[in-house]
């Protein structure tokens, strides 16, 4: 699933007491709920994956959770600057040149 992809390749969890797992889950599954139903139809057509809208809700609502101190947008500034940005689509140089120099990639 990207989101959790993108929950680790950024370190949201590295205080796992300021968003456990579970917490991840219920928040995906929030931005996942189709409104315009009633009772269980409203997550039975969970997609997989988040569209544009609700992936900003999804990162929205993690750092409302992950920060408790300021105003939601602060707690996102918050997030943006200190985990994503950092963190989002590092790479690690030699691990990098290693899989180039594989054989699959000849």
């Amino acid at each position: 699933q990207e989101c959790w992809k993108f929950v680790k390749d950024c370190k949201l969890q590295k205080d796992r007491k300021a968003l456990p797992s579970v917490r991840v889950d219920l928040i995906f599954q929030s931005c996942t709920i189709d409104h315009s139903k009633k009772g269980l139809d409203r997550v039975r057509h969970v997609h997989p994956e988040l569209g544009p809208t609700q992936f900003v809700e999804f990162m929205a609502r993690l750092a409302s959770y992950r920060y408790s101190k300021g105003s939601w947008s602060d707690r996102l500034k918050k997030m943006l600057n200190d985990d994503v940005l950092p963190n989002a689509c590092s790479v690690d140089i030699d691990v990098f040149r290693e899989r180039i120099a594989g054989d699959k990639c000849k």
